[in-house]
């Protein structure tokens, strides 16, 4: 490169307020780029790059314009970030309380300063400054068709109980006793499905009609813009969980964003009576109910150092809304050295008729994910670090930037025109924060500690034993995608971990039975890992097996069989684009009797078709009566039957019921829907039974009106 083109280059960045690590003075730049040739032949062509879960074919042209247009999107200015990472002990994080409102404003001062160092940014973050690390933000069996207290649905019905009439599904739950809040819900005379508002249907087969409606909560001027998001039946209560959020004139939220629990009584469905609420401060994470009492997880985002965590008491049908008041500094926690600009609210509400005791705490910092059994709940949350990454100093380096890569131009025809030095801004998440949060003693938060990589959903977590398990997917030295398992005791403590394994793949799917963990990855084939806990200092990978396409859900069917429920792939149908695509629904039952040597016992396909199972545990319909599964689904077409109606598409909705009978996947019935298929602004996407009726469940947007229809049982 000319001196004059570094004089330029170093020109850019003293205007531009990036500052480039010491290591990059301008000496030792030249001796980098002495003799570097402006333009280099391509690199090879990379390994067959995967789609992300849900993306068919049809669409993947679409995917690929717009991820070119994020991954070129530029930021002109960050922070220095250092490249060192201090190790870390994986000793227990202890938490702190407070004693005085100034020392919880001191705390949140000393946040606020940690984020005017890095871009605003809803996270969590790792900042490595000045050599500093500071961070942000019983025993199971399988919940199988033949019982068990791991997974399964929230009424703990047993296989071949006696038949009923009136039997109905419960919510798939991933701890059974402990009911996850839904989007549809029965009873054994209606089905309750969130669509907007909770509409309500008799179940009637295919006399089925909407008999009620529970609307979302009215605005009022202190709760701006609500709408609920999931809720729960609980004997003859029916209770709904809403977020509200207000805006300034400016557009950033302010905090009166709050999330609400109401409380209706539905035993007399033509009469709905609204029997109280409660509200805390943030936006709704999840929740959780263990027998009257919810438990609800929240993110309140401070603005400044004199935001406080707010909670409100039981309000009565009377009252015009729940109202909310500070915390008691005594309820807060923090972790050593916090760096989320939030508060983590967890509250307990006791839903029977009566006193409705409540009982709240908080921590400094944040959520993403819930995991919760009889004793605790666990709440996940990332923890990034901010990346700067500078095309020029790539060159510097390497002598090409990523767009010479892709496009083979020479160096100063690309940047040296315009005026142009592009700089990217990222995020990259490197830990998953784990808060432990006892049930049982007053609601208590006892321990934190993080884990390297990230988890895929809450199924990634579970307890035994009183160790947390723990399965993530990390980068390593090399930038590729690695895969681990961690063991910590009650402390939070890590006693084991099994790292590294299933290089440049991903975790898709994770399922514990007793000291067994069972995890599936995925680039271009689906393993299933066998590993083996029952030693939480050493866990062991026993064995592997490798099948097309991969599993987001792993449902146990009996002591030695495992049902998986995903994605069909195959090659992208051009040539010239080498990637796999998403192209329909692939049902495969996994023997694992032997540890060692586990086999795919059978598969079905369904091309062209996608489901809310898929992505959404709660779609799997499990009939334990039957012994059965039933999921929605959703099929597509195109075709061309004229020149003017190229690219037509069709949709077809319906559900799909088997059997797992000795490894072997039987279909019972594919129900094809006609009140929903070859309709534009449909869709449905939900199914659940009651009595001997399957019921789907979708809305006309047109008519902006939820639909339901409904098929026997074969």
């Amino acid at each position: 490169m000319k001196d004059s083109n570094f004089d330029f280059i170093k020109d850019k960045f003293d205007n531009s307020g990036v500052n480039a690590p010491e290591e990059l003075n301008e000496q030792l730049v030249l001796e980098k780029l002495d003799g570097v040739q402006p333009v280099r032949e391509l690199p090879p062509k990379k390994s067959k790059k995967k789609l992300a879960a849900g993306i068919s074919a049809a669409a993947a042209a679409a995917v690929i314009t717009a991820g070119a247009i994020t991954f070129t999107s530029m930021l002109n200015s960050a922070p220095p970030v250092k490249t060192e990472q201090p190790v870390l002990s994986g000793e227990t994080a202890s938490l702190r309380t407070f004693k005085s409102r100034d020392e919880v404003k001191t705390e949140l001062k000393n946040v606020m300063a940690l984020q005017d160092k890095i871009p605003s940014f809803q996270g969590t973050y790792r900042l490595y400054d000045s050599e500093v690390l500071e961070y942000g933000a019983d025993s199971n069996s399988a919940g199988s068709l033949s019982g068990g207290t791991t997974g399964g649905s929230s009424s703990g019905s047993a296989y071949n109980a006696a038949p009923s009439d009136s039997y109905h599904n419960s919510t798939y739950v991933q701890h059974t006793g402990v009911d996850e809040a839904d989007t549809v819900k029965t009873s054994d005379r209606y089905i309750f499905y969130l669509k907007d508002d909770i509409n309500i249907f008799s179940a009637e087969g295919k006399s089925s009609k909407k008999v009620a409606e529970i609307e979302g909560r009215q605005s009022k001027a202190d709760e701006g813009f609500c709408y609920i998001t999931d809720f729960y039946l609980s004997g003859n209560n029916l209770i709904t969980l809403s977020s509200c959020n207000n805006y300034t004139n400016s557009g950033y939220r302010n905090f009166s964003s709050k999330t609400v629990a109401d409380i209706y009584d539905i035993s007399d469905i033509n009469s709905i009576k609204h029997t109280g609420s409660f509200s805390q401060g943030g936006d709704y994470i999840s929740s959780r109910m263990i027998d009257d009492t919810l438990y609800i997880v929240s993110n309140q985002y401070i603005s400044d150092e004199n935001d406080m965590p707010m909670v409100g008491k039981f309000a009565s049908s009377t009252s015009d809304s729940a109202t909310m008041d500070e915390m008691p500094v005594s309820d807060i926690y923090a972790v050593q050295t916090p760096s989320s600009n939030s508060f983590l609210i967890v509250s307990g509400v006791n839903t029977k008729n009566g006193a409705h005791e409540t009982n709240s705490k908080a921590i400094i910092g944040s959520g993403d994910d819930v995991y919760c059994n009889l004793d605790n709940l666990y709440v996940t949350a990332l923890e990034y670090t901010p990346v700067v990454y500078n095309s020029m100093l790539d060159y510097a380096f390497n002598g090409v930037t990523p767009e010479e890569e892709a496009t083979g131009g020479a160096f100063e025809d690309f940047f040296l025109k315009d005026d142009y030095i592009p700089s990217y801004n990222y995020w990259t998440p490197e830990e998953t924060q784990i808060i432990k949060i006892n049930l049982k003693n007053g609601l208590e938060f006892t321990a934190s500690n993080s884990v390297k990589g990230t988890v895929n959903n809450q199924y990634s977590l579970d307890e035994y034993n009183g160790n947390l398990r723990v399965a993530t997917t990390s980068t390593d030295e090399n930038g590729r995608d690695v895969n681990n398992l961690y063991v910590l005791d009650s402390g939070l403590k890590q006693l084991g971990e099994v790292t590294g394994f299933a290089g440049n793949e991903s975790i898709k799917a994770v399922r514990y039975i007793n000291d067994t963990a069972y995890v599936i990855t995925y680039e271009e084939t689906d393993p299933l890992f066998v590993i083996d806990v029952s030693n939480p200092s050493k866990p062991e990978i026993k064995g592997e097996v490798k099948i097309s396409g991969f599993s987001t859900m792993l449902v146990p069917v009996d002591d030695n069989t495992l049902l998986g429920i995903g994605y069909s792939t195959s090659d992208y149908p051009e040539d010239y684009i080498d990637m796999e695509v998403q192209d329909g629904i692939k049902i495969v039952t996994f023997d694992v009797t032997d540890k060692t040597d586990p086999k795919v016992l059978d598969t079905k396909v369904f091309p062209d078709s996608d489901s809310e199972v898929q992505y959404n545990p709660k779609a799997l319909l499990v009939n334990f009566e039957r012994g059965d599964y039933t999921i929605p689904y959703h099929s597509y077409s195109y075709s061309k039957p004229d020149s003017d109606r190229v690219n037509w598409y069709s949709n077809e909705y319906g559900t799909i019921n088997f059997r797992v009978d000795n490894g072997k996947i039987n279909i019972i019935d594919q129900y094809r829907s006609e009140k929903f298929s070859n309709s534009t602004g449909v869709e449905a996407d939900r199914c659940v039974f009651v009595g001997n009726n399957i019921y789907l469940l979708g809305m006309y947007y047109d008519s902006a009106e939820a639909a339901i229809d409904s098929v026997e049982y074969k």
